[in-house]
């Protein structure tokens, strides 16, 4: 019977919890994935992905329209101010924010993660789910590889599926 760990890719690239989302971003470009275990000292803290990047900044925006909307009530701008100007300065003060913040910030701490003897189904029906494009593969406390949906199509098409359910 094939288990999770024929499929994982054993010691996975991980980010540490106190990465900067600088750091964080030139990881994505240089690598190409869409997400990386996080580690605090060795031992899986969470999963960050460029979706939560894109939540954060979201989040951020929101945050930055509220209190622009309190201060327009407080005190609304004169006619003659320039709209690309306070567009650019909100743009300026959600991207000094975001500057300062660190994986930790951003991360998913809500682990769901799978043990490297698990069946297929089992890693199936979790990522199904969950909704999930990489799961986490950890025995004894420790991260000792991942999953992805990338992994799972790369074993369908080279026929390594097909071949070990005849």
């Amino acid at each position: 019977m094939l288990t999770v760990s024929h499929l994982m890719q054993a010691e996975p690239e991980t980010i540490a919890v106190d990465a900067s989302i600088e750091t964080l971003e030139r990881a994505f470009v240089r690598t190409g994935f869409g997400g990386f275990p996080v580690v605090d000292q060795g031992r899986l803290v969470g999963v960050v992905t460029r979706s939560d990047i894109v939540r954060s900044h979201e989040t951020e925006r929101a945050r930055e329209a509220e209190i622009s909307e309190y201060y327009f009530h407080a005190a609304p701008p004169s006619h003659t101010a320039d709209p690309q100007r306070e567009v650019d300065a909100t743009a300026a003060r959600i991207g000094v924010r975001m500057a300062h913040m660190s994986v930790s910030d951003v991360m998913s701490q809500n682990l769901i993660t799978i043990a490297p003897t698990a069946s297929l189904e089992e890693l199936a029906q979790t990522m199904l789910e969950h909704h999930l494009h990489r799961l986490p593969v950890v025995e004894k406390d420790q991260l000792v590889g991942i999953v992805t949906t990338l992994d799972i199509m790369s074993a369908v098409a080279d026929g390594r599926l097909v071949a070990a359910s005849d």
